[in-house]
Parts: structure tokens; sequence; C-alpha cells
């Protein structure tokens, strides 16, 4: 049997009997016995319990030992070029505490489920939600645009008059002809 329990933002699988280090609690000095009531699951022989977040009543009983120290962290900070460097050690705290007890109270029970409509005493109106009706409109299809046709413009006379495109009509500047006769 064994339990997963959340303590200091951390998850921790701990078993009956077994010796975990978890971040420093802060409890009295006279206190042994800690209480852990986050727990996110039970596994027993016969069932699996799984907390939404947490398992409902359910607690592990732990006994408290000791204040430990971790391994050392050593941290650099240097800024090139500047002669600036400065090293820091760090050792974080831990609470070195003994699982006593996993409850699993809540794990046994079975969980009533809320009375549906249909079981409601005869002569109690039930509700009935309506969906309310609301006007759809239909999205509004569009046609692919027509190419436009060319527009003819008529002069005073009624005959088509030239349109500004057929106006351009390449004729050499007379740059290009002192070019020409520069080259010959």
């Amino acid at each position: 049997m064994f339990a997963v329990i959340e303590t200091g933002g951390k998850q921790y699988k701990v078993t009956e009997g077994e010796t975990v280090l978890v971040d420093l609690i802060d409890i009295p000095e006279k206190e042994t016995k800690v209480v852990f009531d986050k727990v996110l699951l039970i596994e027993s022989d016969k069932k699996t319990s799984i907390g939404q977040p947490t398992v409902e009543n359910a607690t592990v009983e732990a006994e408290f030992i000791s204040v430990e120290k971790g391994k050392k962290i050593h941290v650099f900070k240097m800024k090139r070029r500047k002669n600036s460097k400065k090293k820091i050690g760090h050792r974080q705290k831990y609470s070195m505490v003994k699982i006593i007890k996993i409850n699993e109270s809540a794990a046994n029970q079975k969980k009533t489920e809320p009375k549906k409509a249909d079981d409601a005493p005869v002569g109690v109106p039930v509700k009935e939600i309506k969906k309310a009706e609301v006007p759809v409109d239909k999205p509004k299809i569009k046609k692919p645009a027509e190419p436009k046709a060319e527009k003819s413009i008529k002069n005073d006379e009624g005959k088509k008059a030239v349109t500004p495109k057929e106006d351009r009509k390449e004729t050499p500047s007379a740059s290009d002809k002192n070019n020409e006769d520069n080259t010959k």
C-alpha cells in the first residue's frame, strides 16, 4: 500500500514505515506528529483511489525526526571584462519524517450520487430548461465577380474615340534619335 502526497509544492510517493526527506516543515518544537492532508492518490491491495485533485478525508500521519541540510550548491556570478566575480554557496534545509500510517477513510467509502430529476417525489415540479429560440441567419453566398468589359469612349460625332491604351504607341524620342546618330 502506498500514497502520493503533496507538500512544499512537490509530490512524494510514500509507504508505511518509510523515512522521507521533504521540504522544511514549520512545526512547533514540542510536537513530533505531522499530518499531510493533501493526498493525491492511494493504492491499496484491492483498490486505487485517485483524487480530483485530492482524495477526500484521506490523510497520511508521519513523525518528525530531524532537520537535515542538503548537498551544497555553488552559485558563481561574473561579469566579463569588468573584474567582477561572486561565488555563493547554498544548502537547502529538509525535514526528515517517518511515515506512520496512511488513512484511507474516504477511499473505502462509496460516493453517493446526486439524485436525478426522475427520482423526485410525486407532486414536486421539475423545471425544464427550454432553449431560447434564436433566429438563424443563413450565410450569404457571394457570386464570383464578372470580368469588366472595356468601356468605349465616343466622341461628339458618334465615332469610337481612341482609348488611353490605344493612344500609347512607341515612337522614338528625340534623345533616342541622337543616340542612334552618335553610335553610327
